[in-house]
């Protein structure tokens, strides 16, 4: 088949429940400082707590084997945030800015070519059936 949905199904669910665990500290630090948000630590630890669940939930997910691996991780990251997305701005009434969009797909592409390579370097790459 062309893509597997099962697997993006699964995929998407983890990447939104992992990121929702990955921003429970960063939510504690805004509530209780509010001013926290104008800080470049604050977004960089965001960011790269961010970078390091979505690095290891692409592994995980290389590790299958599956026809279009790259195309299957690009779908999981879209999915999964534009679903964090919608669900933020249901809840809370936030989008997110459109530099921080950018932010956040570059970040999903480095992380889907690291993980990538990871896995093919370690002898890893589509051994779970």
């Amino acid at each position: 088949s062309f893509v597997n949905l099962k697997l993006i199904s699964i995929y998407t669910i983890i990447s939104l429940v992992l990121g929702a665990a990955a921003s429970i500290p960063f939510g504690l630090w805004i509530g209780h400082d509010e001013s926290i948000t104008e800080s470049s630590l604050y977004h960089i630890l965001s960011y790269g707590l961010s970078f390091v669940v979505s690095l290891a939930l692409y592994y995980s997910l290389f590790k299958f084997k599956m026809d279009r691996p790259v195309l299957h991780a690009v779908t999981v990251g879209v999915l999964s945030g534009a679903l964090a997305g919608l669900i933020v701005y249901l809840l809370v009434g936030i989008t997110t800015p459109i530099l921080l969009l950018y932010v956040d797909i570059l970040l999903m592409f480095a992380a889907i070519y690291m993980a990538l390579n990871l896995c093919k370097i370690r002898g890893q790459f589509g051994v779970r059936a």
